[in-house]
């Protein structure tokens, strides 16, 4: 899920953590126009295919946790990793 500051990246993070679904709150929230209508679904992908921060996040996030909020050029992150 990607949104514009670090606030809001917490902020959905804690709608997750309360139950939240990951799908609809990145349909809903997440300024990424590829992923957002798919509910924030990337794929399957290597660390040399993405940002360095975007990899740094989703290969030190254990499989099924959310990664702490993090930054790229496009804006904050919200990463569930889930295999």
């Amino acid at each position: 899920i990607l949104v514009a500051t670090e606030a809001e990246a917490l902020a959905v993070i804690d709608e997750i953590r309360a139950g939240g679904d990951f799908a609809s709150l990145a349909r809903a929230r997440s300024l990424d126009r590829a992923t957002a209508p798919l509910g924030g679904e990337i794929g399957w992908f290597t660390k040399d295919m993405m940002t360095p921060p975007f990899a740094a996040a989703a290969f030190s996030t254990p499989i099924g946790d959310i990664a702490p909020p993090f930054s790229s050029e496009f804006g904050w992150h919200v990463l569930n990793v889930v295999d």
